[in-house]
């Protein structure tokens, strides 16, 4: 009877011994880093794949397409001048102010976005009202060695917080990086802010922060527009 037990124990044991290991190969191999266009041919088609703390990296290319993002991840280029997210000529989603976006993110979700560039679409006129990236519903943007530019009305658009270190905002035509309400707060530094020159609203500002939104700003250049009148910076005191 004895025996009978033990034998039984030792087989169970030798069988969970294989099993674990056998699991984690597994979930390995179906999680943790994704790779655009080797693992998925599209950013959004990854995203929508991934599990909250993924990392998506994407390879040098430009890549024509309107992202959102409603789960904490790592969105991760190749290289501000070698990867691109480019506007297409068609952006049916807009963000819950309405407003039409190239990169928006939602629903508390924490996005860490390195080493990329976020342009507008190549058109003969801007699309009105335009975000770069819409941070909407208590997300969080960590913006770091990036770029937006190109026919954006805003650059970055924030309800929630944004983070933007080493990165350029350019060709803006109304304002480079916008702070709203009391549950945003902005911290922008080492950047380069820098207002369309030929845009059609007169005096772009390069940070604004309004009704409460709270802001750190330093060791930035934000450049004047040539429009007459044109605001560099205003914020809120931190």
């Amino acid at each position: 009877m004895k025996r009978s037990v033990v034998a039984t124990i030792v087989g169970t044991v030798f069988v969970l011994m294989l099993l674990p290991s056998n699991i984690q190969v597994q979930t390995s191999n179906a999680s943790s880093l994704k790779i655009v266009p080797s693992d998925y041919p599209s950013i959004q088609s990854a995203i929508d794949a991934a599990s909250p703390g993924d990392t998506i990296k994407v390879l040098p290319g430009t890549y024509k397409e309107q992202l959102t993002i409603s789960k904490s991840l790592n969105l991760v280029g190749t290289g501000s001048e070698i990867t691109i997210i480019k506007a297409p000529a068609n952006l049916p989603n807009t963000n819950t102010n309405g407003d039409p976006y190239i990169v928006d993110l939602k629903n508390g979700a924490t996005v860490n976005m390195k080493g990329l560039t976020v342009s507008g679409p190549t058109l003969a006129s801007c699309p009105q009202d335009l975000i770069g990236i819409s941070v909407m519903l208590g997300a969080t943007l960590n913006l770091d060695f990036a770029s937006i530019k190109d026919c954006t009305y805003k650059g970055i658009f924030a309800e929630g917080d944004a983070i933007v270190t080493w990165t350029t905002v350019n060709d803006y035509r109304d304002h480079g990086i916008f702070g709203f309400g009391e549950d945003s707060t902005i911290k922008v530094s080492y950047s380069s802010i820098v207002a369309a020159q030929n845009s059609e609203i007169p005096g772009q500002i390069g940070i604004l922060l309004v009704a409460g939104a709270n802001g750190v700003i330093d060791h930035n250049k934000i450049s004047l527009s040539s429009v007459a009148g044109a605001v560099a910076k205003l914020t809120t005191p931190p």
